[in-house]
């Protein structure tokens, strides 16, 4: 019976051992696991940081690369207007220098009309004096000889008085007659003759006349086509060139109206209740609404007024300018088109970011899954030390610890003993001959031993 009571108390001093190890373990395995818990959480949000951070350098990255092509272009297309402006410039100074040559070369042509005017109409006027003159010229050859044929005819006249004869067939009278028919007949022809002249003459008169006016004509028109020509040249290269970047200007706007949303949308998601979604249009989308056609108003009047400037100046500065316009306004489009696909990513970023953004479920995951393992690595560390506490014995160190021994010696108390060597002290028996009852207890302190020989392949094993 003693030796019963002797048992039974060694088994409740078992017991609480037992229990002092549960405790332990539990008490181990919560700071291991609190540990772990804290570990998880911390690296969960280094990750967190560390992936925001990869989508800002991304986000940057992309914002960079953006506007350095941005400015390429615009730089790329400055150089190219410039240099239509200088060549423009240079085209238009030739242009007035042509213009001058050919007004004063319509001077000269004018001149010369004149001069041709001038000579043309006195070389008529002496025509006209020439024919009056050979008239006056006849008249008086007439006149002449009119009055020589009379005094010859009265002479003759007088001889005949004084010689007393007055008929025959040959007389002086018939003579006299005769003569006075001649004389009538070349007066007549004389005036025949003289009227052809003056018809000739009167025909080349007005034929000159007519051809220089013909000539002065056509000088006369070369020379307001020298006119009209140089003036419609200088009118066409006069004016001012616009070289006008509203680039600059449409994008502050942009930043002006953006900056304004922002604000709307961050005053919004501060005041944010979950209410009806429409006064949630009406608070968001509304003033949204209403930004977004204030900046395109803005916008197509900078454009408009940019539109009105490139029509100023003649024909082909007007040209050149629309050219401009056209090339600045292409540029505009392009750079329009990549903020766009910049927008798109920049906000496929952002959602990125916030997903990558550590939530409370984040953590609470973390926490869970980090405790569990530093639950288990506390719990693997209680029973190696467990385990090690009761790995003591002989040389070979296959032996038995303090319990060991004892509950042995309880064992041989009630049972007998059936070992051929004694115990010798406390850690250290003889050896089981005949008949071993502790055959499992050795064996388990046999792998406690093995444990102790390689306890880390043991916990992680």
């Amino acid at each position: 019976m003693r030796a019963l009571h002797d048992f039974s108390r060694e088994r409740g001093t078992c017991v609480r051992e037992g229990n002092k190890r549960m405790l332990a373990l539990g008490i181990l395995g919560g700071i291991f696991g609190v540990l772990g818990m804290g570990f998880s959480i911390f690296q969960g949000i280094q990750r967190s940081r560390e992936a925001q951070e990869e989508i800002d350098a991304q986000k940057e990255q992309e914002r960079v690369t953006r506007e350095a092509r941005i400015k390429e272009q615009r730089e790329s297309t400055n150089r190219g207007i410039d240099y239509a402006v200088q060549a423009f410039k240079n085209e238009q100074q030739d242009a007035f220098r042509k213009a001058d040559d050919i007004w004063h070369q319509g001077e000269r042509i004018d001149m010369r009309s004149d001069l041709n005017e001038t000579l043309t109409g006195r070389a008529f006027n002496l025509a006209m004096q020439k024919n009056n003159m050979e008239d006056e010229s006849l008249l008086l050859q007439q006149q002449r000889g009119k009055q020589n044929f009379l005094n010859r005819q009265g002479a003759q006249q007088t001889a005949l008085g004084m010689s007393g004869a007055r008929h025959g067939a040959n007389s002086a009278e018939q003579l006299l007659t005769q003569n006075e028919e001649n004389f009538n007949q070349d007066l007549d022809l004389m005036n025949r003759q003289r009227e052809n002249q003056k018809d000739i003459n009167l025909m080349q008169a007005f034929t000159n006349l007519k051809r220089g006016m013909f000539g002065i004509d056509e000088e006369r028109d070369q020379a307001n086509k020298a006119f009209r020509d140089s003036k419609q040249l200088r009118d066409d290269y006069t004016g001012e060139i616009v070289n006008e970047d509203f680039s600059e200007q449409k994008e502050a706007i942009r930043k002006e109206y953006k900056a304004k949303r922002d604000a709307i949308i961050k005053a919004y998601h501060k005041e944010y209740d979950f209410g009806n979604p429409n006064t949630i249009d009406e608070k968001l989308n509304n003033p949204l609404a209403k930004l977004e056609a204030e900046e395109k108003q803005k916008i197509k009047v900078l454009e408009d007024t940019a539109r009105q400037k490139s029509n100023t100046g003649g024909r082909v500065v007007n040209l050149f300018n629309k050219k401009i316009y056209n090339a600045r306004a292409d540029l505009n489009g392009n750079i329009d088109l990549q903020n766009l696909d910049g927008g798109f990513k920049q906000a496929a970023l952002d959602r990125a970011w916030r997903r990558a953004d550590y939530t409370l479920m984040d953590g609470l995951t973390n926490a869970f899954q980090g405790f569990s393992s530093g639950w288990n690595m506390g719990s693997g560390v209680s029973n190696f030390l467990n385990n090690w506490g009761n790995a003591g014995g002989g040389a070979s160190g296959v032996g038995f610890g303090d319990s060991a021994v004892k509950a042995a010696q309880s064992g041989r108390g009630v049972f007998g003993t059936y070992a051929t060597g004694a115990v010798n002290s406390t850690g250290k028996i003889g050896r089981l001959t005949e008949l071993d009852l502790f055959s499992d207890f050795t064996r388990s302190n046999a792998l406690s031993a093995r444990r102790y020989k390689d306890p880390f392949g043991y916990m992680f094993g």
